[in-house]
């Protein structure tokens, strides 16, 4: 009795560390839109690359700036001439030192380092927008999952909550058979009824394990932990100004606003092509100790000092036609930014005027989604009411039972597209 008791006390502490282990590695999580909008932007790759990038342009920008200041060098040399040859004995000697330091300064290049420090500091400008439209397209990209997730969370519980009607209704009916006022035939009916809807819930499950699946990895939530989804209110029944979004898409849209600024970008490379017609004035510096001697301590009266200082002028007489090519490509690269931009802002003016026209048609299927669900719930609970007293047929009752199951099913997806376009919106309107 002892043993069988302490195996029982065994099994019983197995199974508790087993479903509490259990209970720990399917945590429950519960978010919302802005929560799953922020965790993504912190778990996206492509968000921490445009970081990266923006990191990487600041120290370009450092590098350019850097040539407006002197540069300062130092070089020591010890050399031991150990096998020479006769010929140069009388200027060679065993041993020979060198060193020295050296400064030289930049004074002038007719605009060409200017010119590149202005187009480092506008290419990481450029980079910074670029990181803002990277993390607009995750919040953009999240909101389709998230809504995509409810859709399919709402989608399933419409579908099994019909599979419940159906079989309150088959309760109903058999109600009706005790009392010898249904036949055998419509029970079969309701029993095949009911099967075939399994196979739609069932379906629905799949969707929705898929769709949480999918925004548990861009927001990187374990995939063993369970997650709860906050429903999104309703979005206010009415039309908006579309003048309010149309002026927050030339104002701050980031990817436009990359291409205005990489537009003004290019007027510096002309400026730096330019300037290659031009010479370069630079003024230098330096202190020097030299010796040479048979003995290896140089400074035993066998070294000297000697300075020279002075400036110098670079022209560039002739290049092969290298600095023409070069700026010619440069006011061609000018002509395709501004023709790109161009375009870009057609296309985005295009596509946000398309997505205001879709929401207004949206919001007034909404509406008469709503009227449609009151009406078809009504006409559901009043046929089942008159279906027991035996005034209507089983069919009626199906027919009024999938006409709510429908509506409301299109009250979902219009609601989702409501979401989805308003979220479109403001992603072409740069706003958060």
């Amino acid at each position: 009795m002892k043993k069988k008791f302490i195996v029982k006390l065994i099994l019983l502490i197995v199974l508790c560390c087993f479903f509490q282990a259990k209970a720990i590695a399917q945590e429950k999580i519960s978010i919302d839109l802005d929560q799953a909008v922020e965790m993504a932007v912190q778990e996206s790759e492509d968000y921490k690359l445009s970081v990266n990038e923006v990191i990487k342009r600041n120290q370009q920008y450092r590098q350019s700036k850097s040539a407006i200041y002197p540069r300062l060098n130092a070089d020591i040399s010890w050399l031991n001439n150990f096998e020479y040859p006769n010929s140069v004995r009388k200027t060679t000697r065993d041993y020979s030192f060198d060193a020295g330091v050296s400064v030289s300064q930049l004074v002038w290049s007719f605009g060409k380092v200017s010119s590149a420090i202005r187009f480092a500091r506008q290419y990481e400008n450029i980079g910074r927008l670029e990181q803002e439209a990277a993390k607009e397209d995750i919040v953009y990209a999240t909101k389709i999952n998230y809504f995509s997730a409810l859709l399919a969370q709402d989608t399933h519980g419409i579908l099994a909550q019909s599979l419940e009607n159906a079989r309150e209704n088959k309760i109903l009916l058999e109600k009706r058979s005790s009392s010898g006022r249904s036949p055998r035939r419509d029970l079969i009916k309701m029993e095949a009824d009911i099967a075939s809807r399994i196979p739609s819930v069932n379906e629905a499950r799949a969707g929705l394990n898929s769709a949480i699946r999918s925004l548990k990895v861009i927001t990187g939530i374990s995939a063993t932990d369970k997650v709860e989804l906050a429903d999104i209110n309703m979005l206010e029944k009415t039309l908006i100004k579309k003048e309010k979004y149309i002026a927050s898409l030339n104002a701050n849209e980031p990817t436009i606003k990359a291409l205005e600024s990489s537009l003004k970008a290019q007027d510096e490379v002309i400026k730096i092509r330019r300037a290659g017609y031009y010479p370069t004035i630079s003024a230098f510096a330096s202190w020097d100790e030299m010796g040479i001697s048979d003995d290896a301590d140089l400074y035993n009266g066998n070294a000297d000092g000697y300075g020279v200082a002075g400036v110098k002028v670079s022209v560039p007489l002739w290049t092969g036609g290298q600095t023409a090519s070069e700026l010619e490509q440069a006011r061609i690269d000018k002509r395709s930014a501004k023709l790109v931009l161009q375009k870009t802002k057609k296309q985005f003016s295009l596509n946000l005027e398309n997505a205001l026209s879709e929401y207004q048609e949206y919001i007034k299927t909404l509406e008469a989604n709503i009227h449609a669900v009151e009406l078809a719930k009504e006409s559901f609970e009043l046929t089942r009411d008159m279906f027991t007293t035996g005034k209507v047929t089983l069919a009626d009752l199906n027919d009024a039972e999938l006409m709510l199951t429908g509506e409301l099913l299109n009250k979902q997806v219009t609601l989702y597209n409501l979401n989805l376009t308003k979220a479109k919106i403001e992603r072409l309107a740069g706003m958060k």
